[in-house]
């Protein structure tokens, strides 16, 4: 799978991400123009300062139009890196959901809020994101049913 990391380009701005519970929530924003933060399938993200994101792809779907147009929904699982005050290290929160290719891409680049890197190696990443949803556990599971 493809992964990304998302910091701030710098101090002072923040990154939204618009996280969408399904792929039809998330097409019914799109098409019918609701305001996100007035949809209960909808969690605003936003990274500031020394925070960071990082997202991993788990897939796409893509939603085509009566005119042959298309739009590209991404379902992803994130980390949310945020640092704490009184201890070292950072604390993750974790999440999963639907996003527009547009407001999350998985390649090295910049918007205008924010910086992508792509991590090509598992080893490039901060947060274990396998770990923090149970993969490895599923895995090490079905390795001992062999």
């Amino acid at each position: 799978m493809k992964n990304v990391r998302i910091e701030p380009r710098k101090e002072g701005l923040t990154k939204k991400i618009r996280l969408f519970d399904t792929a039809e929530a998330l097409y019914v924003h799109v098409k019918e123009g609701l305001d996100p933060s007035e949809m209960e399938e909808c969690l605003t993200l936003s990274i500031t300062g020394e925070e960071y994101v990082e997202a991993e792809w788990l897939g796409c779907e893509f939603v085509y139009d009566v005119g042959g147009s298309f739009v590209r929904f991404d379902s992803v699982r994130l980390g949310k890196a945020v640092p704490t005050e009184n201890a070292s290290g950072a604390m993750v929160e974790t999440y999963s959901g639907w996003v527009t290719s547009d407001d999350l891409f998985f390649a090295d680049g910049l918007d205008k809020d924010a910086i992508f890197t792509l991590l090509t190696a598992h080893e490039d990443c901060y947060i274990d994101l396998e770990f923090l949803f149970g993969d490895d556990i599923v895995t090490a599971a079905a390795k001992s049913t062999k």
